[in-house]
């Protein structure tokens, strides 16, 4: 099972968990959703309980080479990234952070 992802929103809270979305309480595959942390979401089965971590995507070489070229060359301002399978553009906004 891959967790694709959290939302952290206190009791409204939910994991997408090989694409199924469920809130705090709610069972998915036979696991009851207890909490969820920024990478991860906590589950319990058969009364243990079951951590999924969030399994980053690997970029392609096709799409992370062009957003760092953009993002080393913004200087702080925004940038514009569009995917040539995309007509609508992604303004985004850079910081050094």
């Amino acid at each position: 099972m891959q967790l694709r992802g959290v939302l952290r929103a206190g009791a409204d809270s939910f994991a997408n968990v090989a694409g199924e979305i469920v809130g705090l309480e709610e069972t998915v595959f036979g696991m009851r959703l207890i909490s969820v942390t920024e990478s991860a979401a906590v589950f319990m089965r058969d009364g243990e309980k079951v951590v999924l971590e969030v399994s980053p995507a690997p970029l392609s070489s096709s799409t992370s080479e062009p957003v760092a070229a953009a993002l080393s060359a913004s200087d702080g301002k925004s940038v514009e990234i569009s995917d040539k399978n995309d007509t609508e553009k992604d303004k985004r906004s850079v910081s050094d952070g």
